[in-house]
Order: structure tokens, then C-alpha cells, then sequence
């Protein structure tokens, strides 16, 4: 039987990425026994995300196992009950509805201040109250929402998680950042997983309902740091780069709101990259200071001084923090497979070695590509709204999600 997923807000695939890193791991650790056929269907209003998401649907050829299903550009405000008739049971139903409501408010007596009439709440709502009608039937064996995390103090969630309970669901959040893993990039996010058809591992048998990322949480005695510098390319390091930051921009006084990171920092840590990056300059995301090693304190609020040495990172670079692998030449240090991202997967056997690591052996996670037709900006807005795959990869396989479909009879408990 095939593994039917509906991956809403799909963007550039970021789930798609997911189960594939996860399946690889699962493949290595537990011999991946009946190994079914994934189809993911997706949704995404955005023409632009979906175009990317058919780009790299031959990314997918060496994994066999992730099959993509129709790409459909609809409003998930529509979306109704009639959507899923006719249709297979989805086992897993991946949601990451717009964070923009929740993100940088207020938190009183533990509930999130937000603006009652702000439009972008409307798709949580619409989707809480088609889990609440579904047919038994048809309810999908899991559900993984991602958000910011103080999505978690909202009445939307509130309302999110009573629905779902009251459908007979399991219900555990995490709360996780690339840093956890390893990636020096803070991006705060909530994930919220629920299971109907089986238990959590013991770990979470703690009776907390918020857990944070561990070593113990995904098993790993020890994480490699590669430093910020290894993600970086250093071809974009000179003058007349393209992504270097107009003096116009840095004479400006809102410049010192950049979060400007050091390439001579080995502790050296990206803030989080949002859709706005390059547009704005507050809250978007870290810029790159790629000269000599300076004191900063002798610049005196005048960022001027460091025109032609301070860029944007570029939206590969950006890509390579939040967890994306890349067909390269060479060791590929966009998602180094000395990393946690690949330090269980078959390809880490030859981890020095090229993306094809032998004439036997292959990496089969597949690998981003951008569209060279889209303007850096449009790139920066994709990937702001994207997933973490490596993170996402985690925590299903830390809450036995991935362990559960592929392994057990996908009936209810």
C-alpha cells in the first residue's frame, strides 16, 4: 500500500526534503523493512514556490521511494471536506500556515496578543474546523503543523489542539532550532505532531507536553560545529560582489540594525532569515562582514566604513543553513555529511568524498536546486517561508512517526 501525504503551504518542498533525509537515516539504522511508495501531494497558493517545487522533482530520482503526486495552487482558505472525498486516506498531513500573526507579539498571563481581524490567521481556522468535521474515515493517521513558537500561546492553537484531541489524537510539541543540530543558524520554531494510530516513545512518557530538541531526543552522543565560514562561499567575498551592501544603504541610520556576523568568528551564529531579507534591514536576518580581522568598536556607528566588505549571504548560503544539500564538486559543506545531517545515512561512509562517493555507493538524499531565473529577493522570500528539512527529518524519526508508517500496519490503536 502506497504512504499518501498532504503537504500544505507545501513551498519549495521542504517536507518532501524531510521524509527523504528521514527514510535515508531509517534505511541505514533499521534495515527500512517494507518500504512503501510515498506520494506527496502539495498546495501552495505561491506560482513562484511551486514552480521551484516542480524543478527539483528530478531531484528525487535516486531516493525511488518519494513519488510526487499533483502540485495544486489553491487557496487553502477553500479547502473544505469535499476536498478529501474521492481521494486516498493521507496518512500524514504536513501545515505550516502563515506565522506572520503570531510572530513578535506580546505574551500576557500566558496568551499571545494578536490582531483579531489579521487575515493571515483565517488558514489554521479553516483547517481546524475541516479536522473537526472529517469522516473518521478519513481523518489522516498524522498531522505535523510548524510555526513560530509563539504560535503555542495563541487561541488558534488553543484551538488547533482541542480539535485534535477531541478527534482521538496523541499530541506532542517540540520546540527546535538549526543550532540543535549543529547549524550555526537560530530559527526558533514550534513543531506539533499528532498520532492516531500508535504511542510516543518513552521519552516523551514524561507528562510534560513541551519538549526542546536533545542529544538524547534524537539519539546522538556528540554533534560536529562547523563554523559559519564552512557554509559560506568565498567567491562572493570581494568588492564588486553583487551582494555587497550599497554604501547609500549603510550611510543610512536604520543600518545599524543589521546583525552583522564576523567571518573571523569561529562562534559566529546567523539569525533567522525571513522572507524580507534584502528588503529590509531589522529583524530579516544577519549580513556578512568578510574582511580582515577589525575592531568594531573603532567604526563608531558609522557602517559606511565597511562598504565593500560586508555582504548579504547569498540565497544558497542561506539554503545550506537551514539544512538544504547541494550537488557539488568537492566536500560539499552546504550540508556537511560530517554533519548530524548525514552522520546516519549510508552516504556518511564516505564522507570526505564527492556528492557520487563511489562507483557503488551513491548519496540518495536529494539535493536543492535554485531556479536561475529568479532575482536573488525572490529567492530570499522562498526560502524565508521554507522548513527546515534536517530538523523536520528529526523529529519524525525522534517521535517514531516515519518509524510507524513504513513499519507497522498503518491501522489504529
Amino acid at each position: 500500500m502506497d504512504i499518501n501525504v498532504l503537504d500544505l503551504f507545501s513551498g519549495i518542498g521542504g517536507i518532501k526534503f524531510a521524509l527523504a533525509y528521514a527514510l535515508e537515516a531509517l534505511e541505514k539504522g533499521n534495515g527500512c523493512i517494507n518500504v512503501k511508495r510515498t506520494i506527496v501531494s502539495s498546495i501552495d497558493i505561491n506560482h513562484r514556490a511551486n514552480a521551484m517545487l516542480q524543478l527539483n522533482i528530478p531531484c528525487f530520482k535516486p531516493n525511488k521511494i518519494i513519488q510526487h503526486g499533483p502540485v495544486m495552487a489553491i487557496d487553502v482558505n477553500n479547502i473544505n471536506v469535499n476536498f478529501f472525498q474521492n481521494k486516498p486516506t493521507f496518512h500524514l498531513m504536513a501545515l505550516s500556515p502563515p506565522c506572520q500573526p503570531y510572530s513578535r507579539r506580546k505574551v500576557t498571563q500566558g496568551k499571545l496578543q494578536v490582531a483579531k481581524d489579521d487575515p493571515r490567521r483565517l488558514p489554521i481556522q479553516v483547517l481546524t474546523k475541516v479536522i473537526d468535521k472529517l469522516p473518521q474515515e478519513l481523518l489522516p493517521l498524522f498531522i505535523f503543523l510548524e510555526n513560530v513558537e509563539n504560535f503555542l500561546y495563541s487561541q488558534d492553537c488553543d484551538g488547533f489542539i482541542n480539535t485534535v484531541k477531541s478527534r482521538g489524537y496523541r499530541l506532542v510539541a517540540v520546540h527546535a532550532s538549526p543550532i540543535d543540530l549543529g547549524f550555526p543558524n537560530k530559527r526558533n520554531r514550534l513543531f506539533i505532531i499528532a498520532n492516531r494510530i500508535g504511542k510516543f516513545p518513552s521519552y516523551f512518557d514524561t507528562g510534560k507536553y513541551l519538549y526542546k530538541i536533545t542529544k538524547e531526543l534524537f539519539n546522538q552522543s556528540s554533534l560536529l560545529n562547523p563554523p559559519l565560514v564552512s557554509f559560506m562561499d568565498e567567491k562572493n567575498d570581494i568588492p564588486t560582489s553583487p551582494l555587497c551592501i550599497p554604501r547609500d544603504v549603510l550611510a543610512k541610520s536604520t543600518s545599524l540594525a543589521f546583525d552583522i556576523v564576523d567571518k573571523n568568528d569561529p562562534n559566529a551564529i546567523s539569525c533567522c532569515f525571513t522572507k524580507n531579507y534584502g528588503r529590509y534591514i531589522n529583524g530579516t536576518g544577519s549580513v556578512y562582514y568578510f574582511g580582515d580581522v577589525i575592531d568594531f568598536s573603532t567604526i563608531e556607528n558609522n557602517l559606511e566604513l565597511l562598504h565593500g566588505r560586508i555582504r548579504y549571504f547569498s540565497p544558497m548560503e542561506i539554503a545550506k543553513l537551514m539544512g538544504y544539500r547541494f550537488c557539488q564538486k568537492g566536500r560539499d559543506y552546504g550540508n556537511p555529511l560530517s554533519n548530524v545531517a548525514h552522520l546516519q545515512h549510508c552516504c556518511s561512509l564516505f564522507a570526505f568524498n564527492t556528492h557520487t562517493l563511489s562507483p557503488q555507493v551513491a548519496c540518495k538524499c536529494p539535493t536543492l536546486v535554485l531556479p536561475r531565473e529568479m532575482l536573488d529577493n525572490e529567492l530570499f522570500a522562498l526560502l524565508g517561508n521554507s522548513v527546515n528539512p534536517q530538523i523536520v527529518a528529526t523529529i519524525l524519526l525522534a517521535t517514531n512517526t516515519i518509524q510507524q508508517l513504513y513499519h507497522n500496519d498503518n491501522t489504529v490503536t
